[in-house]
């Protein structure tokens, strides 16, 4: 691949930008991208697109190398003209019989790399609603099998950068990042839909609860929001730190002044809407956040994603908390005397309730009564702590037959 990465580096035919800076050394220069075998070629013209491509045909030739038209592509993309309409022809037809095998694509047709469906003209939103519709089917069978409450939360929880994969690498024809992240948020309500239909949790249960980690009494879920938001943060970080980046980062800098979308604005927004302050040193490639400098990425994000969760978790905690009644576990004082007139009310209901609840005649008020006892049992127990100084965490909030009748 070296000679073949030298040889378009030297024509110069590439895609030129001059966001960053009018002066050359400020300019910043695109002509390929290579990841292992795969290639993506960028030029200023189809002229000089189909001139690369003659001479990626010679060098293969010269290196024994096989280059498989089936799976290539080309494309012209000549955004100051007048609106294409989908399907019709883009770029010139091939000139010589080297490059006749490659495919010309229309508008509206696609090809993927790296995995990655690509097309020019291509709506905002549907490489998303693709990936939705996929991450829902996976979601529903997960949270429908026999697994336990905490292995289908860690599955979900798993494939949800399915979906911040799909964000990062398709951001440019995303909409802005308002409406990435009200899809995210949008997702978010699809999947405690899909709980409640699947008895997974009630309806009425703290949302707040539900994304706290298990060790605070959550569930220990993660939304698809913060996790688009922590990706943000990721991608912001490697731009600022690598020296390698310094003129793509000039030129996001530049869009972002502009008050276009790129990678440096996503960040500033998530930054600004969690309470994080951050100082990038372009020259350097260093940021500073919370009096500490930072040259590398990975300590980076970490740093900062760490503290935006920090920040999450003791809002929902304490919106969950300050609930009249699912806050309940959380106070050191509980009030035994408005938890077992809850109880009684909610005997009335198991009542009834009997046939949906396939409990024999009369079971279902012997187990409300069993209920009652235990708590009242427990809370003996708690009333007899030094200085009132306990923290409930993890309440049961079901009983089996066999522990309270037991």
């Amino acid at each position: 691949m070296a000679p073949i990465s030298h040889a378009i580096n030297k024509m110069k035919l590439g895609f030129t930008s001059s966001a960053g800076g009018r002066l050359d050394a400020d300019k910043f220069h695109q002509s390929h991208l290579f990841y292992m075998d795969d290639l993506k070629v960028y030029s200023n013209s189809a002229d000089n697109l189909e001139r690369i491509l003659e001479k990626i045909h010679r060098i293969s030739q010269a290196i024994s190398m096989v280059v498989n038209a089936k799976k290539c592509a080309r494309a012209s993309h000549e955004p100051h003209n007048a609106q294409v309409q989908i399907g019709s022809p883009i770029g010139r037809t091939p000139s010589s019989e080297a490059t006749q095998d490659i495919r010309s694509l229309s508008v509206g047709e696609t090809y993927k790399y790296l995995g990655i469906e690509q097309r020019l003209a291509i709506e905002p939103g549907q490489a998303w609603d693709r990936a939705k519709s996929k991450f829902i089917g996976t979601v529903e069978l997960v949270w429908d099998s026999d697994l336990t409450f905490g292995q289908k939360a860690s599955f979900t929880n798993s494939i949800i950068s399915m979906m911040t994969y799909v964000t990062r690498n398709s951001f440019k024809s995303g909409g802005t990042f308002r409406s990435t992240l009200k899809r995210a948020d949008d997702l978010d309500l699809s999947m405690r839909k899909l709980l409640n239909k699947l008895k997974a949790r009630y309806k009425a249960s703290s949302v707040a609860r539900l994304y706290l980690p298990r060790r605070q009494g959550g569930y220990g879920l993660t939304s698809v929001r913060d996790s688009v938001a922590d990706s943000t943060i990721y991608a912001w970080a490697y731009v600022c730190t690598r020296v390698e980046l310094r003129k793509q980062l000039a030129l996001f800098q530049a869009l972002a002044r502009r008050t276009k979308r790129s990678v440096i604005s996503d960040a500033n927004f998530v930054l600004e809407e969690t309470g994080c302050v951050a100082y990038v040193d372009s020259l350097r490639s260093a940021v500073l956040f919370n009096e500490t400098e930072y040259t590398e990425p990975r300590e980076l994000a970490r740093a900062v994603v760490s503290s935006m969760r920090n920040m999450r978790n003791a809002e929902r905690y304490s919106t969950w908390k300050n609930l009249v009644a699912a806050g309940k576990v959380l106070h050191s004082k509980l009030d035994l005397q408005v938890l077992v007139r809850y109880l009684e009310q909610e005997m009335k209901r198991i009542m009834e309730l009997e046939e949906s609840l396939e409990l024999a005649g009369g079971e279902s008020n012997k187990l409300a009564t069993a209920i009652i006892a235990r708590i009242e049992e427990k809370m003996d127990g708690i009333n007899q702590a030094k200085e009132n100084q306990v923290v409930v965490r993890n309440c049961p909030t079901r009983f089996s037959m066999n522990e309270c009748t037991g």
